[in-house]
């Protein structure tokens, strides 16, 4: 692997925002690899200048409904020393400008499905990597004890693995644009937790991308097992709303800062390392 960029991981809110540059300019952007595209707001479009190339080509969709997107193209996308032109974006209105600082998109899958993405959450950092050779075997730059899991590849190209709860296994989504983990309620019942266990559990209404509200419950999961790595006393909001995904459950920022993880694109597994430690420093 080669060191492609280091991305320092800023919390804000319920979102990771990246440092990156678009056309040169500066742009704050969520670091998601659950998003299926890359994608800017209509006032970063405006902001940044960019032209819209396509108009009403789909809807982007997630917790809380759906969204109307266009296409636009940007000469170049800048994150660290690493610089692709030619990159095209979605643009949706995806609520961020509800937000007291602007948030300027998304940087998904479409990018980071090239690269090894290291999350470094210990020293709140994501360390990116280009593969420049064949990876016979999966392999981190990390200290044991590592654990690992395959990923699961679909044609959106999102990391996606197998856990296993309540003796049955499920698919989920490693996702660092979502706040918490989260399942929806059909699978919720396949582990076993009925609409009377839930309603033990704390109600809250969660949000996501489209515009709407949903109710969901807080439940805590004794043991998810993610591989051979057993995650003790896991909370997850349960949504009420149908799924529209294939996947099961998401694992959000809740796992993610359990266990350092690094999503091997290179050789299609996840490395987990637990308990989580600061990476080594980059030799450049």
């Amino acid at each position: 692997m080669a060191h492609a960029a280091t991305l320092k991981l800023h919390p804000y809110g319920e979102h990771l925002l990246v440092d990156a540059a678009i056309n040169d300019r500066p742009a704050h952007m969520v670091f998601d690899t659950g998003a299926f595209t890359s994608t800017l707001t209509p006032a970063a479009v405006d902001r940044l200048g960019l032209i819209v190339e396509r108009t009403g080509v789909g809807e982007i969709y997630g917790v809380g409904g759906t969204r109307t997107a266009n296409i636009v193209k940007a000469h170049t996308l800048q994150l660290g020393g690493l610089k692709t032109r030619e990159f095209r974006f979605v643009s949706a209105d995806i609520g961020f400008s509800r937000m007291p600082v602007p948030i300027d998109g998304l940087l998904s899958t479409d990018l980071l499905s090239k690269l090894d993405v290291d999350l470094d959450f210990p020293e709140h950092q994501a360390i990116l990597y280009l593969p420049i050779g064949d990876c016979h075997s999966a392999a981190a730059a990390l200290q044991p004890p590592l654990y690992q899991v395959p990923l699961i590849y679909r044609a959106d190209r999102r990391p996606v693995v197998t856990v296993t709860v309540n003796g049955h296994a499920f698919e989920a989504l490693i996702d660092t644009g979502a706040p918490g983990n989260l399942i929806y309620q059909r699978s919720a019942r396949r582990m076993g937790i009925t609409a009377d266990i839930l309603a033990t559990d704390r109600q809250i209404a969660a949000g996501g991308v489209g515009p709407q509200r949903v109710a969901a419950a807080i439940h805590v999961f004794p043991a998810v097992t993610v591989g051979d790595l057993i995650v003790r006393n896991m909370p997850a909001s349960v949504l009420y709303e149908p799924a529209r995904d294939e996947i099961d459950m998401v694992l959000g920022s809740d796992f993610q800062r359990r266990v350092h993880l690094w999503i091997s694109n290179s050789s299609h597994a996840l490395i987990m390392q637990y308990p989580p430690r600061p990476s080594p420093k980059v030799q450049k």
